[in-house]
Formats: C-alpha cells, sequence, structure tokens
C-alpha cells in the first residue's frame, strides 16, 4: 500500500509496480482530514509512505494550480502546515521514498 500527500508520484509508483506483476494500492494523505481506518489496520511491512521535500511539494502543487488556471494559494497548505499534516506521524516499517 502507497501512501502519501498529493504529488509524493503514489500513482506513477502504483503504476510500474503494476507492471512488474506487484499488486498495489494508493491511498493518498489529507492534511487535516484523519486516514481511512483500513489503512491503519493493515500489516505495516505492507504500507510504505512516500514523501518529498516540502518546497518542491508545494511549488509542484503551485504549478499544478497555475495549470488548471486556480488560484495557486487556495488549496497549497503552507510548509508549516505540510511539517504538521499526518504524513509526518505516519509509522510505517519500512523507510520512506523520496519523491
Amino acid at each position: 500500500m502507497l501512501t502519501g500527500v498529493s504529488r509524493t508520484s503514489k500513482t506513477p509508483l502504483s503504476m510500474y509496480l503494476a507492471q512488474r506483476g506487484y499488486k498495489t494500492g494508493n491511498v493518498p494523505l489529507v492534511p487535516g482530514v484523519d486516514p481511512p481506518r483500513q489503512l491503519l489496520d493493515l500489516n505495516p511491512r505492507k504500507v510504505f509512505g512516500l514523501v518529498g521535500d516540502v518546497e518542491n511539494l508545494t511549488a509542484m502543487r503551485r504549478a499544478r494550480a497555475r495549470s488548471m488556471r486556480s488560484d495557486p494559494s487556495a488549496n497549497t497548505p503552507t510548509p508549516r502546515r505540510f511539517r504538521a499534516s499526518w504524513t509526518n506521524r505516519c509509522a510505517c516499517s519500512e523507510p520512506a521514498v523520496g519523491a
């Protein structure tokens, strides 16, 4: 199971692993929203949290918002909010992968 905030490449990695024969799931984590109970009930050895540099994630989200012609600051958490999100408290048994 792959999990992480948006723009951490969960979907491309899921597709890559599927091409290699792995069955994967992709659970987005949203700051301020509790993760699904089912995620917390999984064997921690099967949950992989994807992380990225806060400044890079913020820049990617703003660029995506601009490309969609929306307000770049509307849905982009501040770096401080990113750091305080559930992602940083995720207890995965494997090291997180940088995006």
